[in-house]
């Protein structure tokens, strides 16, 4: 459903051409905007979420493979730095 009303300024080149294609594809200019909307930023939001998920379980496999620190507390990591 759409509900909220954007207003945008287009040059009469970008105008034609929309009223030209939208005439063509027997749609309106408001629905090719949406569909372009749709193709380019809802596309890449789809792809960063994506690659955000697959580093997260990239990370998760590395933390399995790790190897608890058993033993060590934190003073005994904090001098063995001050010395290196």
């Amino acid at each position: 459903m759409l509900d909220i009303r954007t207003n945008i300024l287009l040059d009469k080149e970008t105008h034609n051409l929309l009223i030209n294609i939208a005439s063509r594809e027997k749609k309106s200019i408001g629905e090719l905007i949406r569909s372009a909307i749709d193709a380019v930023y809802k596309k890449r939001d789809e792809d960063i979420i994506r690659e955000r998920t697959r580093v997260v379980e990239k990370i998760k496999a590395l933390r399995k493979k790790m190897k608890p620190l058993k033993g060590i507390t934190y003073r005994e990591l904090i001098e063995y730095g001050r010395y290196r």
